[in-house]
């Protein structure tokens, strides 16, 4: 095999023997040379030339052959590396879904739980709110009979139109014999108007950002009535009319509530309380005491309130971290997927000659990809977000109403037992029990049996008084939790070696007097371990309702009333 130069070189010899030859035929004088000389100088250019061809082609072939080798290499390589590169990012995109979907599953868990946290809240709330309903209604039964005409909190009928401005006008205009009929008449006719769901003198003003309804002044029958009867009875019809659509607005008749004629506004249920209060005797030690009591036990449970509220605020802001959390994440996702956006980027211009088209479709489409799931994983992210702020609001408004109705009803009952106490005789149905307070008859039965009747009261106050004071004491725990999980609970241990001795030495009754008091001080008073007043429901053995509170104490207040008269 001949090489590059040597071909040069042959051809170089061959081109100057022919520029010789054709110099020779035209001054054939000058060159004598042998033909025969000429002709195999000839032949042996012509066999060299062909030789040369031929090595030349052959050369050639096998460069293309070996181009074509090293390309088809390269092209494979490349291959194999961008299907690396589309396995890499269907991996990442594979495990990001996966982790995604779990994060978002655990949310919704979590939102679930929120739910039914949100559930439990709202029915506690209704409950608070029907029996704040019941303890009006009552309240408002028992002040009919009970409110005088100088009475600061009194029964008032809402959308009532008063007579007094009426029969001022009837004084001025008629005769003495018919101004009551005038009157009466008047008062009747303007009621019915008030009461006619046809008429509506109302109009909407804008007060702030709200809408307010208000009377008419401009209504043509209030102007009129104005005209003929005068301003104060327009305002009295006006004042009804306000009234009607304040506590009535759909029905347009009269209804009943309890008013503070004071400050001239709907009185409160401490209000209404305070008002029975002062038909009864009371003793102020007494009450100062139970009220320090009952804050305590107030503390107690917003203590526990608060304790609900900031365990719920834990996990709303580990809710908020695992977003935070999330959302890192996914910064890191798009971090990394720009990191392997410019090393294809580097990959494509090694092979933008040969798979520049090919590989662009490939990195479009898997950004889409890559974009597409971004996105929808964003706006589920932010749709339980917005979940979780509702639930938030929701829950702090909860929490607040309920807050305020267990407010409410700890003052009422603590005005109930402070008139109770003096009101209530024994064998009343609903009055004062002392949870904690060892029953002392057992006592006085068994000191009966035993001893002579010169020491039998001095036994029975002994025994009693020791009982009592070892049930005060907290370092004696009788008790054992039977059960499991939820439904576990504290019960008095019979097997406890005092209650034993008890038994033993004073009988079954007496035990069992001490066993039920130390049951009634666990489930009223586990903290202090002293007696607290309850108001109790004798006839079903159970704590009385507020309800059932109001209407006995109504009750007793009417019998102490005709009792007087």
């Amino acid at each position: 095999m001949y090489g590059i130069k040597e071909i040069g070189g042959a051809i170089s010899w061959i081109g100057k023997r022919k520029r010789r030859n054709i110099r020779g035929g035209s001054n054939q004088k000058q060159n004598k040379m042998n033909p025969n000389h000429k002709i195999e100088s000839d032949k042996l250019a012509d066999g060299l030339a062909k030789k040369i061809v031929e090595e030349i082609e052959k050369r050639a072939n096998e460069m293309t052959k070996q181009k074509n080798e090293e390309l088809k290499k390269v092209r494979k390589e490349k291959n194999e590396e961008l299907k690396k590169v589309r396995k890499e990012l269907k991996q990442i995109i594979t495990d990001k879904d996966k982790m995604l979907k779990k994060v978002i599953k655990e949310k919704k868990e979590e939102l679930e739980k929120l739910g039914d946290i949100n559930s439990a809240l709202i029915i506690k709330e209704r409950q608070s709110t029907y029996e704040l309903q019941e303890a009006h209604t009552e309240l408002i039964r028992g002040f009919r009979d009970l409110s005088g005409e100088g009475s600061v909190i009194g029964v008032k009928r809402m959308g009532e139109v008063d007579g007094k401005p009426f029969l001022k006008v009837c004084e001025q205009r008629f005769n003495g014999e018919n101004v009551g009929l005038q009157h009466a008449m008047l008062c009747s006719e303007w009621q019915k108007n008030i009461n006619d769901s046809a008429w509506y003198p109302f109009k909407l003003v804008v007060t702030g950002e709200k809408m307010k309804e208000v009377v008419d002044d401009e209504d043509d029958k209030l102007k009129k009535l104005s005209e003929e009867l005068g301003e104060d009875v327009m305002n009295a019809v006006k004042t009804a009319l306000e009234e009607l659509n304040d506590f009535n607005p759909s029905g347009r008749y009269s209804v009943p509530a309890l008013w503070n004629f004071v400050h001239g506004r709907k009185a409160t249920l401490s209000e209404d309380t305070k008002r029975i209060e002062e038909g009864l005797n009371e003793t102020r030690e007494e009450i100062e005491k139970l009220k320090k009591e009952l804050k305590e036990e107030l503390k107690e449970t917003r203590e526990e309130i608060e304790k609900l509220k900031k365990e719920l605020k834990e996990e709303l802001k580990e809710t908020r971290e695992e977003i935070e959390k999330l959302k890192k994440e996914s910064k890191e996702l798009k971090e990394r997927k720009e990191d392997l956006e410019k090393k294809i980027e580097e990959k494509l211009k090694q092979l933008r000659k040969e798979h520049n088209e090919e590989l662009k479709n490939v990195i479009t489409e898997k950004n889409e990809m890559v974009r597409i799931v971004m996105k929808d994983n964003d706006k589920k992210l932010e749709e339980k977000r917005c979940e979780l702020e509702e639930l938030e609001d929701t829950n702090s408004t909860l929490i607040i109403k309920e807050r305020q109705s267990t407010g409410e009803i700890q003052e009422a009952f603590t005005e109930l037992i402070r008139g109770l106490r003096d009101l209530s005789c024994e064998g009343s149905l609903i009055r004062v029990k002392r949870m904690g307070q060892v029953d002392e008859k057992p006592f006085m039965k068994v000191c009966k049996q035993k001893f002579i009747d010169e020491n039998v009261e001095v036994e029975y106050a002994m025994l009693c008084s020791k009982w009592q004071n070892a049930l005060n004491d907290s370092a004696w725990h009788p008790f054992k939790r039977v059960g499991t999980g939820e439904n576990m609970k504290e019960v008095v241990d019979d097997e406890d070696e005092k209650l034993k001795s008890l038994r033993e030495e004073w009988g079954e009754d007496v035990k069992n007097a001490v066993k039920t008091a130390l049951e009634e001080m666990n489930e009223f008073n586990p903290s202090g371990r002293y007696i607290v007043p309850v108001l109790w429901n004798f006839e079903h053995g159970r704590k009385a309702t507020l309800k059932e509170g109001i209407a006995h104490m109504t009750q007793q207040i009417k019998n102490l009333k005709r009792n007087r008269t």
